[in-house]
């Protein structure tokens, strides 16, 4: 009797080995990125700005330095023109370069700036985005600025996925150097103030 149950015990675990071996292990499948917009982007803005600067005088005798800002006429509309690829809830980009008319004392210059941006999607809807900015003037009247880098940070709703609005503030800098006889004066300036934009996503 003993050896008729250990005999049924093993054919019956026999049985259930083969089972197993038999079973394919299925690989767990990974869902796509759901995007809240991916394409070529194209937008509007209308800038709040304001120059800032500092300068330092140096001269024969000696060296004087001071600051200032300068509220400035924001008539005009930016444009921008770009990239964006933002995946929900993970790690996604907006590149773009945006043009906009400044008016600095009566002398109306235009500036590119080329954006590069990290985002992140909270849902289809909501995204925050930060980055890296460089900006030059274009005018032949704009004088002599060197660009440098300035950053810039923000919110976008997205309606659908093609069309949204933004909320941003960005900050552009400058160097500038002039001579008045023996005089040189050394500048910083930046550009900075809120962004309100609207896009289209294609």
């Amino acid at each position: 009797m003993f050896k008729k149950a250990l005999s049924l015990t093993l054919l019956l675990s026999s049985m259930s080995l083969a089972q197993v071996s038999k079973t394919k292990i299925q690989p767990t499948k990974v869902d796509s990125p759901y995007f809240a917009a991916e394409g070529i982007r194209v937008g509007v803005f209308k800038p709040n700005y304001e120059l800032k600067a500092k300068f330092r005088e140096k001269t024969p005798t000696g060296s004087s330095s001071g600051s200032g800002k300068l509220d400035l006429d924001n008539q005009s509309v930016g444009l921008n023109v770009g990239y964006s690829s933002i995946p929900v809830r993970n790690i996604g980009y907006i590149v773009s370069a945006n043009l906009v008319e400044l008016v600095l004392i009566d002398n109306s210059v235009n500036t590119i700036r080329l954006d590069g941006n990290g985002t992140y999607a909270f849902n289809k809807n909501l995204y925050s985005r930060a980055g890296l900015n460089f900006t030059r003037f274009v005018s032949a009247n704009a004088g002599n600025f060197e660009g440098k880098l300035g950053f810039q940070f923000g919110l976008g709703f997205l309606v659908t996925a093609n069309f949204g609005f933004d909320l941003s503030y960005s900050q552009s800098n400058f160097d500038g150097k002039s001579k008045f006889g023996s005089s040189t004066v050394e500048n910083e300036y930046s550009i900075q103030g809120v962004e309100l934009g609207v896009s289209a996503t294609f």
